[in-house]
Formats: C-alpha cells, structure tokens, sequence
C-alpha cells in the first residue's frame, strides 16, 4: 500500500472526527513511515493521556492491514 492512500485514510479519520488538519507530514526511512500531523486541534487528537491517538493509531493499523489482505 502507497503512503498516499495511508495519508488518506488518516485525513478521511480525521475529517470525520472534525479534526481540522493544518498539513500531514510523511517521513520514510525506508523501514517505518511516521506521520506528523498539524493541527491546533491537537488536545482533541491526542485525548486524555493520549488515549485517543493510541486509538486512532489502532484504527489506521487494522485499516490498512484489512487492505492488504484484501
């Protein structure tokens, strides 16, 4: 799977979450890809205790692995 489809799956995430997202930035070394995301909604992103970043991290993973193995 592409990084862009990656990237759109989280823009899609977060449009639906109504997180309104400055910029998504994407850095591979060629082993993982991070994505950094700017947006001044960050204390909703994040959560208590970082709880709904871990979740959302999560969703991305399962999405993108359901892809794949389709």
């Amino acid at each position: 799977m592409e990084n862009t489809e990656i990237k759109a799956i989280i823009e899609d995430l977060l449009n639906k979450m109504t997180v309104e997202v400055e910029s998504i930035e994407m850095e591979d070394n060629g082993f993982n890809t991070t994505f950094q995301i700017h947006t001044a909604d960050a204390g909703v992103l994040i959560g208590n205790r970082g709880e709904t970043l871990e979740a959302l991290s999560y969703l991305i993973r399962r999405i993108v692995q359901q892809k794949i193995n389709d």
